[in-house]
């Protein structure tokens, strides 16, 4: 991908709001996890604001990958993208991009939301949540509750076969 691309991805910038400190899928990851977990922050930002503060707050093994980083190795036992989905520009990149999740995933639990702005495709819930499982092998796609997140944005939960 283009330098320019990065960059404009990037740019839609973790470092305040609902997608800095504040952000709740890192939230619900903090209160789940624990030392000795592996942990992949996927589309983590070039700060990595989430990766230090869930090694601190959790002792666990917490990695980031975004745009133009090396690509990580191994299993983990839980990856999330917080504000990844909804940044897709194109249907092409969102299947890309739910490629490679699947493939980080392992046999890990995978979590990811989809905040209401930006949509940057325009698609409903429903129509992403039916079109993750037209293309990928996921057996189930199971949306959290509020009361069990803590955050209005929806959280869902992508379990394999």
């Amino acid at each position: 991908m283009r330098q320019d691309r990065i960059d404009t991805r990037q740019n839609t910038a973790r470092a305040a709001g609902a997608i800095g400190q504040n952000a709740g899928l890192p939230k619900y990851v903090e209160s789940i996890v624990g030392p000795g977990w592996r942990v992949l922050d996927f589309g983590c930002g070039p700060a990595k604001i989430h990766v230090r503060r869930l090694r601190e707050s959790t002792g666990a093994q917490v990695e980031g990958y975004d745009l133009g980083m090396p690509r990580p190795y191994g299993a983990f036992d839980l990856v999330y993208a917080s504000n990844v989905l909804n940044v897709q520009e194109s249907i092409i990149q969102l299947n890309n991009t739910l490629a490679e999740l699947y493939y980080l995933q392992g046999t890990g639990k995978l979590y990811v939301n989809y905040p209401t702005s930006p949509r940057k495709l325009g698609l409903s819930i429903k129509e992403l949540v039916r079109h993750i499982g037209s293309i990928a092998p996921w057996s189930e796609i199971k949306r959290l509750s509020k009361s069990k997140t803590g955050t209005s944005t929806p959280i869902f939960e992508l379990i394999k076969h």
